[in-house]
C-alpha cells in the first residue's frame, strides 16, 4: 500500500506556477492540461523522476488528465492527487502531506506519464550587461572629436605660416572655414544628444 504523500513545499510550488501562468489558471480543459504539465515539470526538477501525469490506460496521450499529479510507487502503481477543483476559479485542493486521492492504480488502469525536468520557477540566468548608455558614448567621441579637431588646425596653421608662400593667408583662412563648419556640426549633434539625454532622464 502507498506511504506516498504529497511532498512538503509542494502546494507552494502550485500556487506559484498558478500565479505565473494565471492565464492557464481557469476551468478549462486544454489550458488546465498545459498548466499541470508545467507543474509536473517542476515538481520533476525539485522533486525527482517519479512524479509526473497520467491517463487512463488505453487512451491516447492527448487525453491525460488535466489537473492529476501523479506518482510513479516502487512497484510500477500509479498514486494520484487531484490538483483543482472543477469550480470556475479552478480553487487548488492539494496540501502538503496529504495522502493520494487514487493510491496504487494498477498499470491495467492508469498509465503513468512520464516528464522532463524544467525549472520554471528559476531565476532568470540572463544576466543583462552593464554598458555605458549609447548617448553618452556619443557624447564623449565628439568631444575628442573637437578636441582633435583644434589641434589639428593649431598645428596645419603652424605649418603654413612658416612658408613664405603668397597664399598663406589665403590658405590659411579657407582651412579655417571648413573646420569651422566641421566643429559647428559637431556641436550641434552635440547639443542634440544632451537634449536627448536630459529628455531619457527619470523624472523624480
Amino acid at each position: 500500500m502507498s506511504t506516498t504523500v504529497f511532498p512538503t513545499g509542494g502546494r507552494s510550488v502550485v500556487e506559484q506556477m498558478c500565479a505565473k501562468f494565471p492565464e492557464l489558471h481557469v476551468n478549462d480543459d486544454a489550458k488546465q492540461r498545459d498548466l499541470i504539465t508545467k507543474i509536473q515539470q517542476q515538481f520533476v526538477y525539485q522533486y525527482g523522476a517519479s512524479w509526473g501525469g497520467k491517463k487512463r490506460t488505453g487512451l491516447s496521450d492527448a487525453e491525460k488528465s488535466k489537473d492529476s499529479m501523479a506518482f510513479l510507487e516502487p512497484s510500477g502503481a500509479c498514486s494520484t492527487w487531484d490538483t483543482f477543483q472543477g469550480n470556475t476559479e479552478a480553487t487548488i485542493l492539494v496540501q502538503d502531506g496529504a495522502p493520494p486521492d487514487f493510491a496504487d492504480m494498477p498499470a491495467s488502469e492508469a498509465t503513468f506519464m512520464a516528464v522532463a525536468a524544467y525549472d520554471w520557477l528559476g531565476d532568470d540566468e540572463t544576466e543583462t550587461e552593464t554598458e555605458p548608455p549609447p548617448s553618452n558614448q556619443a557624447v564623449e567621441a565628439i568631444l575628442e572629436a573637437l578636441e582633435q579637431l583644434q589641434t589639428s588646425q593649431d598645428n596645419d596653421t603652424a605649418q603654413i605660416l612658416e612658408r613664405s608662400d603668397a597664399n598663406t593667408q589665403r590658405i590659411v583662412d579657407q582651412i579655417d572655414g571648413i573646420k569651422t563648419q566641421v566643429e559647428e556640426s559637431l556641436q550641434k549633434a552635440l547639443a542634440i544628444l544632451i537634449h536627448r539625454k536630459r529628455d531619457d532622464a527619470p523624472v523624480a
